[in-house]
């Protein structure tokens, strides 16, 4: 998601996210790039790439009392498989074990969606957590990451963790070959990051795909 000013280019949404937050837009906001990754998913299977899509949750998103039902029109629209989507979530949108909350959750995997728990381990890290909400993914985040390797060992123990409950660990910016070569010697099989590919539009990213088919 990127702003395209007409002045100062392309805006990242670490600057416009969180006004769109305060303002009350994100929702609106949050569920049109939910429809548009829902129908690109679409198009690119359609084309041979059946791709998951990962899309972020806001918090005002989760606690709307509506978000079930748009959630499900979008994806009925679409006619996209639920399980080719993802909805990624933070740590501190689970606090207080909220059984609104808890439901939604549960509701949003029941329709076949996988819930992926964003920037793992820089909030509260809390393992109940993993048990009482439907999570399927961990993303670790980039500062486990990107740490020297003596500084890996809370990472090492996401890893761990993931396997232990059976969960799907990706790291989170990945930008060397060291850092790589550290993710796969711990059998993470998914990573993000700029050494992979950086932020790119959708044709970009289309005509990347054709070329690495």
């Amino acid at each position: 998601m990127r702003w395209n000013h007409p002045r100062l280019g392309l805006v990242s949404p670490a600057h416009f996210i969180p006004a769109c937050e305060t303002s009350g837009l994100i929702g609106g906001l949050g569920l049109w790039v939910l429809a548009q990754a829902a129908r690109q998913q679409v198009a690119w299977a359609a084309q041979g790439s059946d791709l998951v899509v990962s899309v972020n949750l806001s918090p005002r998103q989760l606690a709307s009392p509506s978000l079930l039902h748009d959630i499900t029109s979008v994806l009925r629209e679409a006619g996209v498989n639920p399980a080719r989507m993802e909805l990624e979530i933070t740590e501190s949108m689970l606090l207080g074990e909220d059984q609104h909350v808890l439901s939604v959750l549960r509701e949003l995997s029941a329709l076949g969606l996988t819930i992926a728990l964003d920037d793992f381990g820089t909030g509260y890290s809390n393992l109940a957590y993993l048990q009482r909400f439907p999570i399927h993914t961990l993303k670790i985040d980039k500062t486990f990451i990107q740490d020297t390797d003596a500084n890996r060992s809370l990472a090492e123990l996401i890893v761990s963790l993931s396997t232990l409950m059976k969960l799907t660990a990706v790291a989170e910016g990945v930008e060397t070959q060291e850092q790589l070569d550290w993710v796969a010697g711990r059998g993470i099989a998914q990573y993000q990051g700029y050494l992979y590919a950086r932020p790119m539009p959708v044709r970009a990213f289309t005509d990347w795909l054709r070329s690495h088919a």
